[in-house]
C-alpha cells in the first residue's frame, strides 16, 4: 500500500496533525530564524561603512589638496609681487632718471645727483647708494619724499640734511642733501647695475 492510500485512510484530524508536523519540519530545516540573513546584512553594512570611511578620506584629501594648491598660488603671487621691489638687474641710470623726474614733478630744483659708494648690509642683496642735492620749498620737499615712497622698489633714506637758504613772507627755500639706498638681488658681476655718470645736474 502506497503513501497515497495510507493518507486516504487517515481521519481529517490526523491529516491535519501530520500536515502540521511536516510544516514544522520544513520550517526548522529550511528557515533558521533569519540568522544567515542577519549575518549577511551585518557583513554588507560593515562593508558599506568601510567604503564610506574610505570615500570620506578621499574627499578630505582632495579638499586638503585644493586648500594647499590655493595657498601655494597665493604665496607665489605674493612672492612675485615682493620680488618686484628686489629686481635681478638694477640700472642706476634708470633709478637716477626716475628720481630726477620726481624732483621736477614736485617742483624741486636739482643741483646734483650721483652714485654714492655703499657697503651692502644684507646678505643676498646688493645695495646701491644715490646722493641727491636739491633745493625747494618745504612743502615741495615733502611731496618729493612722498613720491619716493611710492616707487616700485625698496628705498632706504639713510641721511637727510636740510638748510634754509632764503625766506620770504610766502615761502622758505630749503637746500637739502640726502643719501638713499636701493636694493637688488645678489647676482653675478655680469648682472651688476650700470653706473651712471657722476655729477649729473641741471
Amino acid at each position: 500500500m502506497g503513501i497515497k492510500e495510507e493518507f486516504q485512510e487517515l481521519s481529517p484530524a490526523k491529516c491535519l496533525v501530520v500536515g502540521l508536523l511536516i510544516c514544522v519540519g520544513y520550517y526548522f530545516a529550511l528557515f533558521n530564524k533569519g540568522d544567515d540573513i542577519t549575518a549577511q546584512w551585518a557583513g554588507i553594512e560593515a562593508e558599506m561603512n568601510g567604503y564610506k570611511t574610505r570615500l570620506q578620506a578621499v574627499k578630505t584629501a582632495m579638499s586638503d589638496k585644493a586648500s594647499f594648491e590655493s595657498t601655494v598660488t597665493s604665496l607665489t603671487r605674493d612672492l612675485e609681487e615682493l620680488l618686484k621691489y628686489f629686481p635681478l638687474v638694477l640700472d642706476m641710470n634708470d633709478i637716477e632718471r626716475e628720481l630726477t623726474d620726481k624732483l621736477r614733478m614736485t617742483q624741486n630744483q636739482l643741483i646734483k645727483i650721483s652714485d654714492n659708494d655703499t657697503k651692502s648690509r644684507f646678505p643676498g642683496y646688493n645695495e646701491y647708494g644715490v646722493q641727491i642735492e636739491s633745493q625747494g620749498g618745504f612743502h615741495e620737499i615733502m611731496n618729493f619724499l612722498s613720491a619716493i615712497t611710492k616707487m616700485n622698489r625698496v628705498v632706504d633714506f639713510r641721511t637727510i640734511n636740510l638748510k634754509s637758504v632764503s625766506s620770504t613772507d610766502e615761502v622758505s627755500m630749503v637746500q637739502f642733501k640726502m643719501n638713499l639706498s636701493v636694493f637688488a638681488q645678489n647676482q653675478e658681476k655680469s648682472q651688476a647695475p650700470t653706473n651712471s655718470n657722476q655729477g649729473q645736474g641741471q
